[in-house]
């Protein structure tokens, strides 16, 4: 009996990926980080670097988090996804003025 598996965005995840959120993990999905080296897309760590620089902020953070998925290109820079999702961010913030 094999395991179960659930289709997300034209990709199948096993079961376990999905429940625990790693919709991104796939060994074809590389990216380029800082230092030019091509990597696998590693969600945990763009999880963890969002976390950070939304502390404080009232961001949904699984919104923001899902917008990964349709920024991704084969071999995007990591520059190119913090570029991007930081800009996702700032449209899902409202910014209030202090009287």
């Amino acid at each position: 009996m094999s395991a179960p598996v659930i289709e997300y965005n034209d990709t199948v995840y096993s079961m376990e990926a999905f429940l625990k959120g790693d919709l991104m993990t796939n060994e074809r999905e590389k990216v380029i980080n800082r230092d030019n080296i091509v990597e696998d897309l590693n969600i945990e760590k763009i999880r963890e670097k969002l976390l950070r620089a939304c502390d404080g902020l009232e961001v949904n953070m699984v919104e923001l988090e899902s917008n990964i998925d349709s920024i991704y290109e084969e071999n995007i820079t990591t520059q190119k996804i913090q570029a991007s999702l930081i800009n996702t961010a700032v449209t899902m913030t409202s910014f209030e003025e202090s009287d």
